[in-house]
């Protein structure tokens, strides 16, 4: 796994290959958490594991960790993706969402206006404004997912005694 801090996407994915069965691991993963259940919430549905910091440690940016069991014929393969608190990731959807929006507004706007021969500067004042903000709430994420990067390393150290 590269340096998570490095890494371009907000949302970290990898993969890894064990020779252990998915159910070998899903009861690992419940001895896990057991003896982490005051440190980490860990929640088990099917094939699907969610770490979480626990709430006493949990930050704005505290991360959350999915893992994905694929059985194979020898063992199985692990999907594993580090991602933002859900309610956050959805607020910044949102505004993503928004910001596009109203990008595409002001475009339509500024189209508009270039046809009937009107001023459109506003309009390309807006749109560029929208730029700036877009890129701005890209920084804003990636400072946030970097003062995550030490409780990414917690969650990984967590898969690695359940691959263990």
């Amino acid at each position: 796994m590269k340096q998570l801090n490095k890494s371009i996407p907000l949302r970290p994915r990898f993969f890894i290959e064990s020779e252990k069965s998915v159910e070998k691991l899903l009861q690992r993963t419940q001895e896990v958490k057991a003896d982490l259940q005051n440190e980490y919430k860990i929640v088990i549905s099917d094939q699907q594991v969610w770490i979480h910091i626990h709430r006493s440690q949990r930050r704005y940016y505290s991360p959350h960790l999915n893992l994905e069991f694929q059985p194979k014929e020898k063992g199985c393969r692990i999907r594993a993706l580090f991602g933002p608190d859900p309610g956050l990731w959805t607020f910044f959807m949102f505004l993503h969402f928004v910001v596009a929006g109203i990008f595409m507004f002001f475009a339509i706007a500024a189209y508009s206006h270039h046809l009937l021969k009107e001023s459109c500067v506003f309009d390309l004042i807006m749109m560029g404004l929208m730029v700036v903000l877009w890129f701005s709430l890209y920084f804003f994420a990636r400072i946030t997912r970097t003062k995550g990067v030490p409780q990414m390393y917690e969650l990984k150290s967590i898969l690695d005694k359940i691959i263990q």
